[in-house]
């Protein structure tokens, strides 16, 4: 089982996030991200999924900025470390749109 402080962030997570939107804050303000001793962690199946969406809503600079800075705060684990395996088969699909950039 995890620790309470292993949390793991999913793609959907990370585009809120760099949005700054009020989902995004909800996170920040609820995982205490700026504040946390532990720094979250992320699957690099994350990072390629975020890049992806990027390219494909067609960020610009300022925002793929944003997320290279966001990945380098994080603590990045290959996709088959258990917790990422554990965390990303129970997780329930987030359904969001590829249609909002």
């Amino acid at each position: 089982m995890a620790a309470v402080e292993d949390l793991l962030l999913d793609t959907s997570a990370l585009i809120h996030l760099i949005r700054d939107n009020e989902v995004g804050r909800r996170i920040n303000a609820a995982a205490g991200l700026s504040t946390r001793v532990h720094k979250p962690l992320l699957s690099v199946v994350s990072i390629a999924e975020a890049m992806a969406l990027a390219e494909f809503w067609g960020w610009g600079a300022a925002k793929r900025d944003r997320l290279s800075r966001l990945f380098q705060e994080l603590v990045v684990l290959d996709a088959r470390v258990p917790i990422v395996i554990e965390r990303k088969r129970s997780a329930i699909p987030s359904g969001f749109c590829a249609a909002r950039p």
